[in-house]
């Protein structure tokens, strides 16, 4: 066979890196079209086919512990038919070439035409079958498969695509990188035929705390789960103006940023200006940055989201996010605003940013906005609630001509768009290979807040429901598809976690870089807020708390799990672990971790609170526990050995057997408790306080942003003060049962000082009412309540209105 010129072949060549024609939606490709290394097309076909007996999820997607078998079906072009020829095979293998010799042996191959050497020389059917794979399991990794043909010039005919698949290492579940973008392009279209062109179950409508510095007065900010971490919320302030997210007041469908000055003596507010922010999203949160750096203006950010879709928006009720299904985030923007703060009362918009995808959360550390978001690709014209079997095969034969670039996210600034990710920074979850295959893309965002358009980006396919970040890593979880088996039977619901470093590259650009991944056994609760509160990192290892179970259930415990970074790299290694926590029947409720330590608090009808020793990552040691009425949802630190406690009191049903005999207890006032942790072995309650009674709550239960604090000083006990609904009008019947619910009283914001002295304890020493029971007034909840300490004087936003109060003053 005549010496080729190595350009000829520009698919191998290129590394896969561009696709060349249209292909057909798998990685199986059906009577794919063929080229020529002269560039040439060619009227031979080919079609490949598996056989594994995993049946599960991606036909694409394998376990190195799976049996695959791999062949290619030629049509082979009249000319050739009877004539004597070579055949060959060569493979990519992440970034290695391969090629079959005439031994049958996989050698690695330079990618050199004329270095290429055929397995077998044979007189050519017009049918070949050539057996590339024989049913071994096979080495991780990501494959590109290619087959052909010496033509009659010379030149080898072979598949126009590779096949594409890939193996994941069992025994080190990672996330996968997309080496080229035929397999990212080839999965992201067979999850949409499977989301919008096949037969199934078809849609129906659903019915820390930081004190500003170089102030008069101390002031709190936002309740931040790390310190350095900043979270977005609906206020932010820097003692001397309040900037809060809500409403504006021409308009509800509009979100605006009120500006009001505040004043600790008097106290007292006034509202200096409302700023429309631009865009059709709905702004869910705001950060204000000050002292920057020389040469740079404060800043507001804000960010939120648009969900437009027939079953998601509900119009004046809010976006209602559904998770069920690819579909409901199909059509989502994820908006950036950037407001210079040259002056404070009148704020200049920058610019809008706008991606494609529902943000999931944000983060800003230093001067970098760090936003996740969720996307799932769209085709204008697809029908994405087809169930006739004509509208099910116009989708599918929409898919099937759909390129990568169109399924891809995008980012638009200034009116230019520009691509989101790169195919070469997206990953692949392990778990995808027992499920059907998702197109939801998660997308990690790193915004450079001195040069916000340029930014970088880390995506994975596949779903986060919760983020976590240190100063260090961002750390993305969510439920698996796997199940843990349990020793005494059963099994248990597993979590996926992803760990990104944030790291700076040469231009000084902060990214966030994958570097491993875990399986952890056990989920992370039912309240949204709080499941990032159940991670934590210190000197780099990651503690994690997870359930197992079910309330009430005979075999539900708490597990902590220590992991670190490998040795080796690409995933997450545990490094220890602490399992059976809690009693039978029991879920946990609390978690927090500060430093060598964790606290966990869990409930079915007492609250035993647990102190861990987390200092040596290999031998977790729980230390000791207490057990008290009622229960925490919420833990805060207060100095370096007590925690406050805020939850709910309860009170035993001493008679029910339900449950198998476990029994429940009845949730009853708000309770706010001190514990001393002084003495790790034998943790006390110091006191405890129960407001109201059963159905008295605050939103704190739910939104950790609503806790407000000024820290203790050498001579200053800490405050805090949390927004309250009180319940405290007994129940209407002869005899009040724990069962019965109370009557509304009133709204307010309750203040604490928490002292830890001679006399320690927790202490109500204010509530400011807002609104109260009346023949015309009935309680509009807290849920976005916010408050602003601020020396002596307390700042409420209660229903987008702010209030001013005096507080005493600490002593």
């Amino acid at each position: 066979m005549p010496t080729r010129t190595p350009s000829f072949l520009p698919i191998l060549l290129l590394g896969l890196s561009l696709a060349l024609g249209s292909f057909n939606t798998l990685a199986i490709h059906t009577d794919q079209g063929s080229v020529t290394t002269a560039g040439t097309a060619s009227s031979a076909t080919m079609a490949w086919s598996f056989d594994s007996a995993d049946t599960s999820g991606y036909s694409a997607l394998f376990d190195t512990d799976d049996s695959v078998s791999v062949s290619l079906t030629i049509e082979v072009d009249s000319a050739s038919v009877g004539a004597e020829r070579d055949l060959y095979l060569a493979a990519l293998l992440e970034d290695v070439w391969f090629m079959r010799d005439s031994q049958g042996n996989w050698r690695v191959w330079s990618g050199q035409i004329d270095e290429l050497v055929p397995f077998r020389h044979k007189t050519l059917a017009a049918t070949e079958v050539l057996d590339v794979h024989d049913g071994a399991p096979l080495p991780p990794g990501e494959y590109a498969v290619f087959g052909g043909y010496e033509a009659e010039n010379g030149a080898i005919v072979y598949n126009r695509q590779p096949l594409t698949f890939i193996v994941f290492n069992t025994a080190n579940p990672s996330l996968h990188r997309f080496r080229n973008e035929a397999m990212l392009e080839n999965y992201l279209v067979e999850a949409m035929i499977e989301a919008y062109a096949s037969v199934g179950d078809n849609p129906v409508p659903s019915s820390g705390v930081g004190v500003s510095v170089g102030l008069p007065s101390p002031v709190s900010q936002t309740n931040l789960q790390e310190q350095g971490v900043d979270e977005a919320d609906l206020i932010k302030t820097d003692g001397q103006y309040l900037y809060s997210l809500g409403s504006c007041s021409s308009s509800v469908l509009n979100s605006c940023i009120s500006i009001h000055s505040i004043m600790e003596s008097p106290p007292a507010n006034q509202l200096l200006n409302e700023i429309e922010i631009p865009g059709e999203a709905s702004a869910t949160g705001i950060y204000l940055l000050k002292e920057r750096g020389e040469g740079l203006s404060d800043l507001i950010v804000t960010a939120g989201g648009l969900a437009d879709n027939d079953y998601m928006n509900f119009g004046v009720i809010g976006v209602m996010p559904i998770w069920e299904g690819p579909r409901f985030w199909s059509n989502s923007k994820t908006e950036v605003n950037l407001f210079s703060l040259d002056s404070a009362v009148a704020p200049t918009h920058d610019r809008s940013i706008i991606f494609d995808g529902a943000m999931i959360s944000s983060r800003v550390i230093d001067d970098t906005l760090y936003l996740v978001t969720r996307y799932t690709p769209t085709a204008e014209d697809l029908d994405q609630y087809a169930f006739t079997t004509a509208a099910l095969n116009a989708n599918r034969t929409l898919l099937e001509g759909t390129s990568l670039t169109q399924l891809l996210p995008s980012a638009t600034s200034n009116e230019t768009s520009r691509p989101l990710i790169d195919a070469g920074n997206c990953y692949l979850a392990p778990s995808a290979t027992a499920v059907d295959p998702d197109p939801t893309i998660i997308s990690v965002i790193a915004i450079a807040l001195t040069d916000p358009d340029n930014f970088r980006t880390t995506c994975f396919l596949g779903e986060s429901e919760v983020l976590y970040a240190s100063q260090d890593a961002i750390y993305l979880a969510a439920a698996s598809a796997d199940h843990f088996l349990l020793a005494g039977g059963g099994s248990a619901q597993q979590t996926e976690i992803h760990k990104l470093a944030l790291t700076t590259d040469s231009a000084s650009v902060q990214a966030a870089e994958y570097r491993g991944s875990a399986q952890v056994v056990g989920h992370l609760g039912f309240n949204a807020d709080y499941k990032s509160f159940r991670m934590g990192e210190y000197q780099d290892v990651l503690r994690i708390a997870t359930s197992i179970g079910s309330l009430g259930s005979d075999s539900s415990s708490t597990s902590v799990t220590l992991l670190r970074e490998a040795t080796n790299g690409g995933r997450l290694e545990e490094a220890g672990r602490l399992d059976n926590l809690g009693r039978p029947g029991e879920l946990l409720y609390a978690s927090r971790f500060l430093r060598d330590r964790g606290y966990l608090v869990t409930f079915k009808k007492i609250d035993p609170l647990y102190v861990l020793d987390l200092s040596d990552p290999e031998n977790p040691v729980s230390l000791g526990e207490l057990e008290v009425s009622g229960y925490s949802e919420y833990l805060h630190p207060v100095g370096e050995n007590h925690l406050i406690g805020i939850g709910k009191e309860a009170i035993d049903d001493v008679n029910s057997t339900d449950r198998d005999g476990l029994g429940f207890a009845w949730y009853q006032g708000l309770k706010v408790s001190l514990f001393d942790v002084t003495d790790p072995t034998t943790p006390t309650e110091v006191n405890s306080i129960v407001l109201g009674g059963r159905r008295t709550t605050s939103n704190i239960l739910t939104d950790h942003h609503t806790f407000a604090s000024l820290p203790q000083t050498d001579l200053l006990p800490m405050r805090f003060s949390i927004p309250v609904d009180l319940y405290n009008e007994p129940p209407e019947v002869a005899d009040p049962q724990p069962y019965h619910s109370y009557g509304w009283t009133h709204t307010g914001l309750y203040t604490f000082d928490v002292n830890l002295g001679t006399t320690p304890g927790v202490e109500l020493v204010d509530q400011f009412v807002v609104s109260q029971n009346s023949e015309s007034r009935s309680s509009a909840g807290v849920w976005n309540d916010r408050s602003v300490i601020l020396g002596d004087s307390v700042h409420y936003l209660h229903d987008e209105n702010l209030y001013s109060s005096g507080l005493p003053a600490r002593e």
